[in-house]
């Protein structure tokens, strides 16, 4: 019988290479200043909707098999959809402040909720108030609190709720005492939102960032959601079917919102030059691998999220692609497409809009992501202890863990559900994706790493072009 010849490495051109070559690409992707930047106002206005907590493969637009989301299916009919997008850590302060730079958790140093932002970080909404937006923010949870950073750049931040109606009872989170609740339904959340851009001026373009936590755990959605969806039929336990279905009908409600929303600036005539953007911060667990949150694993279900993105006066409909990107690309993006500066310092994402505007394909490159820093213990069955961190390049995906002793290696298009680690058996491919990961840490965490302007070679630059980072 003969055998299939092993799946090769991606990196098999790197070898003769110097790896931090590709490490250097990363931080220099938006390094220089965005080719065609400068456009004729009026920008368009921007929505920029963050799903708390919702995993893409259970969305319609993904192929999931329940209708979960057929407004996000009818938003990416008609722009765009990233099919393999990427959340920084799966955590959301982590996540969101990553959106908002366009920098690794280990370069912004919000590691895990409750760190605050640093002051010298310049944030999408500073960069769109500097070009003139009006800035405003609704957001649903207290994670997203104005105390931990996030608000910068924003004229207007709404981000306290009240008791009733909360889905979530604390009185304390992370050492803090809560005045308020700690959340609010994405109904209030779109009441709050349309109030907001029916009271705005007309004399400026908007960026209006939209935050919904309903998928996040207790899944409780509205009575006629609870008994919308089966659960996954492959799960004996009736309980665990019951919460899956119950998270399922989170997303039909947010998914619901969020078309009142859109619905709304129709309304006010607003849509057609409104750049819409739906994005994830992180995924859930729903017991795959015996895990139900989110936080201790950055395997596939806890970091592949949603992104769509629709601009009728910008982007024409129906572009998709598999090429993985990240969210680190959401700032360049944006600032590209609306034509303000996204800056002359190192970031660690690059501007898609050149997908977005022509369908050119985006380069497949590696993504980083990190998993925040737990002390040692057992995480509802997950043992955990310090951080842990992982590449994806190409079809393979590599995870390592100094402080738990631990690396594996994944073929993600053999093996999508991460089941079967071919570390003991691709070492060539391990021992790349390692070095690859290994030099990544050391140059987002040295000192300089955000300031460091080296020229490059010709060598070096054709090198760059070739793995799709400098055109």
């Amino acid at each position: 019988m003969p055998h299939s010849p092993r799946p090769r490495s991606p990196l098999s051109a790197l070898r003769r290479r110097n790896r931090a070559t590709v490490v250097l690409a990363a931080l220099l992707a938006c390094a220089v200043p965005l080719a065609g930047c400068e456009r004729t106002p009026p920008r368009p206005n921007i929505l920029l909707v963050s799903l708390d907590t919702t995993r893409a493969d259970h969305l319609s637009a993904y192929g999931y098999g329940q209708p979960t989301s057929p407004f996000l299916a009818e938003l990416a009919a008609e722009g765009a959809l990233f099919r393999r997008a990427y959340a920084s850590a799966p955590a959301t302060a982590p996540s969101h402040a990553t959106m908002f730079t366009a920098l690794s958790p280990l370069s912004h140093r919000v590691v895990r909720n409750a760190v605050t932002l640093g002051e010298q970080h310049v944030t999408l909404a500073e960069r769109l108030a500097g070009a003139g937006y009006e800035t405003a923010a609704v957001v649903s949870s207290f994670v997203l609190n104005a105390r931990f950073g996030l608000a910068q750049g924003f004229a207007s931040y709404d981000d306290e709720f009240d008791r009733e109606g909360a889905s979530v009872s604390w009185r304390r989170w992370e050492g803090l005492e809560l005045t308020g609740a700690f959340d609010r339904r994405a109904d209030v959340t779109t009441d709050r939102a349309l109030a907001w851009l029916a009271a705005g001026r007309r004399d400026a373009p908007f960026f209006l960032f939209v935050h919904y936590f309903d998928p996040h755990d207790p899944y409780e959605p509205p009575p006629s959601y609870r008994g919308r969806f089966a659960g996954p039929a492959d799960v004996a336990d009736a309980d665990r079917r019951r919460q899956v279905a119950l998270y399922d009908g989170e997303i039909a409600f947010v998914d619901d919102q969020l078309r009142r929303l859109c619905a709304g600036l129709a309304a006010m005539g607003l849509a057609d030059d409104t750049l819409v953007i739906v994005v994830g911060d992180h995924g859930e667990g729903l017991w795959q691998r015996g895990y139900q949150f989110h936080g201790a694993q950055i395997t596939e279900e806890a970091v592949r999220v949603p992104w769509i993105v629709r601009w009728p006066a910008g982007i024409r409909p129906g572009r998709e692609t598999g090429l993985p990107v990240t969210m680190a690309d959401l700032l360049p993006t944006v600032c590209e497409l609306v034509g303000v500066s996204a800056g002359d310092g190192a970031v660690h994402g690059r501007s898609l809009a050149s997908f977005l505007r022509e369908g050119e394909a985006p380069p497949d490159r590696p993504v980083f992501l990190y998993r925040i820093p737990y002390e040692p213990h057992e995480e509802y069955g997950v043992w955990v202890d310090g951080e842990k961190h992982a590449v994806r390049y190409g079809r393979w995906k590599y995870l390592a863990s100094a402080t738990e002793h631990t690396t594996e290696l994944y073929d993600l298009n053999a093996d999508p559900g991460e089941t079967r680690d071919l570390g003991a058996v691709e070492t060539g491919v391990a021992a790349d994706m390692a070095g690859l990961l290994d030099d990544w840490l050391e140059a987002v965490t040295r000192p300089d790493s955000l300031t460091i302007r080296p020229e490059l070679s010709d060598t070096d630059r054709e090198k760059l072009r070739s793995l799709g980072y400098v055109r």
